[in-house]
């Protein structure tokens, strides 16, 4: 399927992603790359060719997402890999997202056209709203910026803070996303829908955001989505 690769807000390239393990959940294709991936090539060159354990950390500063062609974000557990060494400038370049849900695989990758499962008052996102979620969201639960600067003032640890999140899509009647969430360790839950205060600040109330937590999409589906569209078309 065709795909859009980004640092941050901005386009980087594009790739047509394959299921290459669907074990692992992976899936991998050719990455092509336009002018704005030369802003962040040296980066990736470093950390390819590092050994440190702090090369993940330099990873995550460039905040790379991938959103499929029907608007789904991924979301792999593992993360995203970009093959490019400097010893070899040359050579065709290779994106992989590895530890896709199940889910995202089956409704994506396993069936041709993919199914849709994001149905009206919900909707995708952009890039720039992703970003804008996760960052605001980041704030309210007192984690700081994304690129790792913690809020030290904050001496009460929030809830959700053992949580790291990722956003797919939004309601259009409120303030309600869809944010995946992995918990380190037991993870029970896979999605949450998290109200957000837009106070931009940490929230010393853990009632607030308000977030409810589903198992997995279905449950989602089932206990949410629905109740949503049949509301929303009554």
């Amino acid at each position: 399927m065709k795909s859009k690769v980004f640092s941050n807000k901005k386009l980087i390239g594009t790739s047509e992603l394959q299921m290459t393990d669907e074990s692992l959940g992976v899936v991998s294709g050719k990455l092509i790359p336009n002018k704005n991936y030369e802003e962040i090539r040296n980066a990736i060159w470093s950390i390819n060719s590092s050994s440190s354990t702090k090369k993940f950390n330099e990873f995550n500063r460039l905040r790379i997402n991938c959103q499929l062609e029907n608007e789904v974000f991924l979301f792999p557990l593992s993360g995203f890999l970009i093959r490019d060494l400097e010893e070899l400038p040359n050579e065709e370049l290779e994106f992989q997202a590895v530890g896709n849900y199940r889910h995202v695989i089956e409704d994506n990758f396993l069936v041709n056209p993919p199914k849709e499962r994001i149905f009206e008052p919900w909707e995708f996102i952009t890039i720039e709203q992703k970003i804008s979620y996760e960052d605001e969201l980041l704030k309210e639960i007192g984690i700081g910026n994304p690129k790792g600067i913690l809020n030290f003032l904050n001496s009460k640890s929030h809830k959700l803070s053992k949580y790291s999140f990722n956003a797919m899509a939004k309601s259009s009647r409120n303030d309600d996303v869809l944010f995946t969430v992995n918990e380190k360790g037991e993870n029970k839950f896979e999605y949450a829908v998290v109200h957000l205060t837009w106070k931009s600040k940490f929230e010393e109330n853990d009632n607030y955001p308000i977030a409810e937590f589903f198992e997995d999409f279905d449950h989602f589906l089932n206990y949410r989505m629905y109740p949503d569209k049949r509301d929303w078309e009554e």
